[in-house]
C-alpha cells in the first residue's frame, strides 16, 4: 500500500506468496470503481483501462490489486472485487438528513454515472466470491444512476426539497483533488461476477435502496438461514 503522507510503499501483504498459497486457498482483495477511466455513457467491464491520474489513493488501490495477482501467479486463487459506492450505513442516514435540509447539492450538470451497492449486497458478494476463479470482478447494483438522479433520489426518499444546483467548479473547492476521480462517469457492468458466482444484488439501484432506508424498512437481503450456503472449497459455479 501507499502511505498517503509520505508516498512510500509498505511491504507486500504476502512476503512468501508460494508458501501462503499452500495454506490460504483464496485471497480476496477489496477494490474501488474509481480506478477506471471516465467512460461517459458507455458500460464498463473488467477489461476497460484503469487510470490512477497520478493520485496516491488510486495508485494505492491498484497496488493492492497486484497482491491478488501475485497470489494467482503463485498457484493460489486471487480475486479482486471492484466495488461500487457503498451505502446503507450511518452515512446514508446523514445524507438523507442533509437532503431534508437541502444541504445535498447537485454539482455541475451531474451527468456522470455513479455505480452504487447496498452494504448487505456487498457482504453477500464477498461470500459468493469464495466460489470465484482468479480474476477481477465488478460488484455493483444493476442500474448505476447519473449523479443528478442519485442526489434527486435521496431527496425524494427523504421527502425533501429539490436539490440545490451548484456550478461545476465548486466540486474541486468542496472536495479538493479527489473530485477529479469522484466525478468520473463509471457505468459499471456487473455481469461477469454474476455469471461466475451466481450472485445477484437484491437492491437493483440506489433509488430503491434509499427509499427503503428512509422508510426504515428491514434489509431486502434474506436472513442467513434463508440463504444457500456455498462451501469455500466449491468452485464449480
Amino acid at each position: 500500500m501507499y502511505n498517503l503522507k509520505s508516498g512510500l510503499r509498505t511491504l507486500h501483504f504476502f512476503q512468501d506468496v508460494p508458501a501462503q498459497a499452500e495454506n490460504v486457498p483464496i485471497y480476496i482483495q477489496e477494490s474501488f470503481f474509481s480506478v477506471y477511466r471516465d467512460h461517459g455513457a458507455d458500460w464498463i467491464d473488467e477489461g476497460c483501462p484503469t487510470d490512477d491520474d497520478g493520485q496516491d489513493v488510486l495508485r494505492s488501490i491498484l497496488f493492492a490489486e497486484a497482491e491478488a495477482e501475485r497470489m494467482t501467479a503463485a498457484g493460489g486463487i486471487g480475486v479482486t472485487l471492484r466495488f461500487g459506492a457503498y451505502y446503507g450505513n450511518a452515512m446514508s442516514q446523514m445524507m438523507l438528513e442533509m437532503a431534508r435540509k437541502r444541504m445535498l447539492p447537485q454539482i455541475g450538470s451531474g451527468a456522470f454515472y455513479v455505480p452504487s451497492l447496498h452494504l448487505d449486497d456487498a457482504a453477500d458478494a464477498v461470500r459468493y466470491a469464495l466460489s470465484a476463479q482468479s480474476g477481477v470482478y465488478n460488484v455493483c447494483d444493476d442500474e448505476p444512476l447519473l449523479w443528478r438522479d442519485f442526489v434527486a433520489a435521496i431527496a425524494t426518499a427523504a421527502h425533501g426539497p429539490s436539490p440545490l444546483k451548484l456550478p461545476g467548479f465548486l466540486g474541486r473547492v468542496l472536495f479538493g483533488y479527489p473530485w477529479a476521480w469522484l466525478s468520473r462517469s463509471i457505468r459499471l457492468n456487473n455481469h461477469q461476477f454474476k455469471r461466475a458466482t451466481g450472485w445477484e444484488p437484491r437492491v437493483r439501484n440506489a433509488r430503491e435502496g434509499y427509499d427503503a432506508i428512509a422508510q426504515g424498512l428491514s434489509t431486502t437481503i434474506p436472513s442467513a438461514h434463508q440463504r444457500a450456503v456455498i462451501p469455500a472449497g466449491d468452485r464449480s459455479r
